[in-house]
């Protein structure tokens, strides 16, 4: 297994994050490639992929995002170790045959997740479009706005709707990038710090199964 990790972003606004903690943390380099310039990478069973969220959807398919489900159809077949964060999520689900459709109400801001294993957990999300579970993989999560928040392939393939990676600093960013379109709060609440601290803690847990296991 290489200690490089591939970044595919899809907004400037929407970068690694905590990934980028966690990844400090463990030795591990960063490769961040921007899909909508065509930078895509080739598919390493290698060198596993976090492919980030972003504000396309899958159903419009700009040119460079139908390059790109195509891409991470093949590394599926190649056997590159995938985790999706929301729009990443949902590419993993495309490329998997499985269907996106929008949301009555779209999730925004602190949202429980409810865990198939009982346990339940705030993170926040934005979203307005949510996935099905792909076929042949297992559902891990739902919450009261849509029924897939999570799935897994052979614990290879990672699929979370929600937002594990943003942290305070990313909250401020996105504000920065949407303005008055973001709905994210910027009060300094103690509950989101323990909320904050909750999410850190639980996605760290995750990469070091996922990238390691």
């Amino acid at each position: 297994m290489s200690l490089s990790l591939t970044v595919v972003q899809h907004h400037p606004a929407e970068g690694p994050g905590r990934i980028a903690d966690w990844a400090a943390r463990r030795g591990r380099q960063l490769d961040i490639v921007d899909a909508t310039a065509g930078q895509l990478p080739r598919p390493d069973p290698r060198t596993p992929w976090v492919l980030l969220g972003g504000p396309a959807q899958v159903n419009e398919l700009p040119d460079w995002l139908a390059k790109e489900i195509d891409l991470v159809r093949h590394a599926l077949q190649a056997n590159v170790r995938l985790l999706g964060i929301c729009l990443g999520a949902q590419i993993i689900a495309t490329a998997m045959g499985a269907s996106v459709a929008r949301l009555a109400d779209p999730e925004a801001g602190w949202c429980e997740v409810r865990f198939a294993n009982g346990d339940r957990q705030h993170f926040l999300q934005w979203h307005s479009q949510g996935m099905d579970l792909p076929p042949g993989a297992q559902h891990l999560a739902d919450s009261e706005g849509w029924p897939c928040q999570m799935f897994h392939r052979h614990r290879r393939v990672i699929g979370v709707q929600f937002h594990p990676e943003w942290d305070a600093a990313m909250v401020q960013r996105l504000h920065q990038a949407f303005g008055a379109e973001c709905p994210l709060s910027t009060a300094n609440d103690p509950q989101d710090a323990t909320r904050h601290a909750h999410a850190a803690a639980w996605l760290d847990a995750l990469l070091d199964d996922w990238f390691d296991g």
